[in-house]
């Protein structure tokens, strides 16, 4: 694949499941990846997780912002805080894999 940016490219391989979804070229691949490291990670369910990015009003006074994955449901993450027994949805770029 190749963009405007970058008519050159490296010819990296690109994973299927995220192909079909993705546009520009494999140098804006690599590029995108060095600013979102291990976005792409697989996660299943009991997978411990650290909340980073638009996160609930109830969790920002706190230190720990760890949690539990506890059902996936296509784009949205059912994560349940480590300190507390309900469940917040959030999108898979909003929390990382410890």
């Amino acid at each position: 694949m190749k963009c405007s940016k970058h008519p050159k490219y490296k010819g990296i391989k690109i994973p299927k499941e995220t192909k079909r979804f993705y546009l520009g070229c494999t140098t804006c691949w690599d590029i995108w990846h060095e600013v979102h490291p291990g976005y792409h990670e697989n996660v299943k369910v009991g997978d411990r997780v650290e909340i980073t990015g638009n996160i609930p009003f109830s969790l920002k006074d706190r230190k720990n912002k760890n949690g539990i994955i506890t059902n996936i449901n296509g784009g949205y993450h059912l994560i349940r805080p480590m300190w507390c027994n309900w469940e917040t949805e959030l999108y898979r770029g909003e929390f990382r894999k410890i």
